[in-house]
C-alpha cells in the first residue's frame, strides 16, 4: 500500500451522526472531485481533535477534525 501525505483542508459535504454528537463524514470534495465513503471508519480521539480513517473502496483517507475544520492528512492506495 502506497501512502501519500497531503495535509490540506477539505470540504465535507455530507455527514451522518452515529452517536448523536460526533459527525461521521460520508462525502467530501477534494481536488475538484467528490469522494463517497463506504464504511464507518476507524476513529481515534485525542487532545488535538479526532482522527478518522475512511475508505471509498479504492483508497483509505485519513482525516482530522479540529476546531471545526476537516483536514485530509493522507491517502493510501
Amino acid at each position: 500500500m502506497k501512502t501519500r501525505i497531503v495535509d490540506v483542508a477539505v470540504t465535507i459535504t455530507s455527514v451522518r451522526f452515529t452517536d448523536g454528537i460526533h459527525g461521521l463524514p460520508t462525502r467530501m470534495e477534494w481536488q475538484g472531485r467528490t469522494v463517497r465513503f463506504c464504511d464507518s471508519g476507524i476513529r481515534v480521539r485525542g487532545r488535538l481533535g479526532h482522527t478518522i480513517t475512511l475508505s471509498d473502496d479504492r483508497a483509505h483517507y485519513c482525516l482530522r477534525h479540529q476546531h471545526g475544520v476537516w483536514r485530509l492528512l493522507s491517502v493510501s492506495s
